[in-house]
């Protein structure tokens, strides 16, 4: 419904068509007004009417932005990826999809999120260690995409738009504890007109994920032609037992208002590239410990191999591959620095523990988290790291076969 809203404000309600309205509304209540009052004629107020309709006329103006600008904070997200996540998971099905078990045992009431898993690893399993292969090619925008760009970039018109070096996923592999993944050079930006404009309709009614993402399973790396940045989610437990998870502002190019994990981040060429374009030593945990620092404020904190829980690609932004880490603070940490980019909510382990999970969030205490997909994923794969009682969260398979199906 919030698609369908924000593609007909897009294409005819402008800012002048609801001025226009407005303006219109105001002189046929001023005509009726005056034919009302006895003994005066329209002419007798003309001055009076002039200076009305100037007042009016700025007021409308301002009331036209504000309100065009409200319907497309409202509606920008799913515009541009699809809400109807229960609708992914059927689309996608031949993936590997999370799967969230109900307690009960009753299997009717188990369903899958539109997020297909990669790895995962419980607690007192052996780390993964991570190699990266870099290669300094550029991706390329698929030609169709290059020719709209202009386009898509509007469905980010209400999120802050910025650009940054990043590092795309081309392939992945795992030997025993040894995950290789080959990587290539990116950038935000190209992810803004790929991932994360899945939906968002084509001039000619076409979308990315009709085009390019249109089978019962998503491409593998190899062959997807989005720009699949990687990116990072973690939750981090304070020594309290308390999980931090962030309230996301309205700003934020997806998830606008909903809540997110403790850190929320791309891995960037900035933080794990010397000056001479070469990988720093263990790239992927120096990057998520610099965006704990950025994004939360927390300094000195080191991320190590064992805190890194799974790899995901989140099928709601076209497959775009994920990192999910779990640190848990063995002391006090101050909060330095700048402030996230939302509010920091701090919730009780046991109580996230034991929420009842959704599709598109979680209840806990009788009250509903809105989330994305990723981040519930995130809180199931932790669930399923620390808790050794809680099944492999994939139907049918088991760890050993998902592996397999990988090399």
């Amino acid at each position: 419904m919030k698609k369908k809203l924000y593609e007909f404000v897009e294409e005819r309600v402008t800012e002048d068509n609801i001025q226009t309205i407005i303006l219109i509304s105001f002189a046929i209540t001023v005509f009726i007004k005056m034919n009302n009052i006895n003994g005066i004629k329209m002419s007798d107020m003309i001055d009076y009417s002039v200076i009305l309709s100037i007042i009016i006329l700025f007021l409308s103006k301002f009331i036209s932005v504000m309100l065009s600008k409200l319907i497309r904070i409202i509606c920008e997200d799913p515009a541009k990826l699809s809400d109807n996540y229960g609708e992914l998971a059927e689309k996608y099905h031949l993936s590997d999809l999370i799967t969230v078990f109900e307690k009960s045992g009753n299997t009717g009431n188990d369903f899958q999120l539109p997020v297909e898993l990669i790895y995962v690893r419980r607690k007192e399993e052996e780390p993964y260690d991570i190699k990266l292969n870099y290669s300094q090619k550029d991706y390329e925008l698929p030609d169709q995409i290059i020719k709209i760009s202009e386009h898509l970039i509007k469905a980010h018109r209400e999120s802050r738009i910025y650009n940054s070096r990043c590092f795309r996923l081309d392939k992945i592999t795992k030997i025993d504890n040894e995950i290789h993944m080959g990587i290539s050079r990116t950038s935000y930006y190209d992810s803004l007109l790929t991932n994360r404009a899945m939906d968002y309709r084509w001039p000619d009614g076409r979308s990315n994920r009709k085009v390019y993402e249109p089978e019962l399973y998503v491409s593998p790396l190899e062959y997807s032609k989005m720009s699949n940045h990687i990116g990072i989610n973690g939750i981090i437990e304070t020594i309290d037992e308390k999980f931090i998870f962030i309230k996301r502002s309205r700003d934020q190019s997806i998830g606008k208002h909903t809540i997110g994990t403790s850190v929320g981040a791309g891995i960037k060429a900035n933080h794990v590239l010397d000056k001479s374009d070469i990988l720093k030593k263990d790239a992927i945990l120096y990057s998520i410990t610099e965006e704990i620092n950025e994004e939360l404020g927390i300094s000195g904190l080191e991320i190590e191999r064992q805190d890194i829980v799974a790899i995901y690609r989140d099928l709601v932004e076209g497959g775009k591959p994920q990192v999910l880490f779990y640190k848990k603070l063995e002391k006090e940490y101050e909060f330095k620095g700048k402030k996230p980019d939302g509010k920091r909510i701090f919730i009780k382990r046991d109580t996230v523990m034991e929420s009842e999970f959704k599709v598109d969030g979680i209840i806990m205490n009788k009250r509903f988290y809105s989330m994305m997909p990723s981040v519930v994923a995130s809180i199931v794969l932790i669930k399923y790291h620390l808790d050794d009682s809680i099944p492999f969260p994939l139907q049918n398979t088991n760890q050993d076969n998902l592996t397999e199906n990988r090399e």
